[in-house]
């Protein structure tokens, strides 16, 4: 059994190696402060290991994708707790807090630098629900596919394809400056 997993130890290193920066990437993406997010990664990977000595034990060698799905499960699932730890005011999944002002649009203009296009972006696919982040970071930044990101995230085909509708139709709009923060919607009724 020792050998078995000497042999499999150089893949498993490869598919940490390769996975390395979108595990961050996706966790930068869903949490909201930076500083969380390196120590949260070295947390997955550690589950990652863990998890990996157990299927390795049980099951027949996996795949580099099946690997790479178990990854980020791993990762989804430290995220989900994250989260519903530190967020004591989520509600069924949804995000209520407020948000910054994203009534003014900083995508306008030519003198937008890179830089600044690049964190207004990524603030405005911080300002989706959670539930509605996911599958679009997973589908359209990280560039998974559908069935990959629909086991990822354990849902249904139904439910996928309309939270990453929605996740899109949501950010578009916040890209176009039509949705602002619920505390300036609030005031304005």
């Amino acid at each position: 059994m020792g050998e078995k997993a000497d042999n499999r130890l150089p893949e498993l290193r490869e598919v940490v190696k390769e996975q390395d920066r979108r595990v961050y990437n996706f966790c930068e993406y869903m949490l909201y402060e930076p500083a969380l997010v390196a120590p949260l990664v070295i947390k997955v990977f550690a589950e990652f290991g863990r998890v990996y000595r157990r299927l390795e034990s049980q099951t027949a060698p996996m795949s580099d994708d099946e690997l790479r799905i178990r990854l980020f499960q791993v990762a989804w699932t430290f995220i989900q707790r994250h989260l519903a730890a530190q967020e004591h005011n989520l509600h069924l999944g949804r995000d209520t807090r407020d948000l910054k002002n994203f009534g003014r649009d900083l995508l306008t203009g030519a003198n937008a630098d890179e830089a600044q296009v690049r964190e207004q972006i990524f603030q405005r696919i911080l300002s989706l629900d959670a539930d509605l982040r996911a599958p679009v970071v997973l589908r359209d930044i990280l560039k998974f596919n559908d069935e990959q990101t629909m086991q990822i995230l354990g849902m249904r085909w139904g439910v996928y394809r309309h939270r990453l509708n929605r996740g899109r139709l949501d950010f578009a709009n916040y890209l176009r400056g039509r949705l602002v923060s619920n505390s300036d919607s609030e005031a304005t009724v």
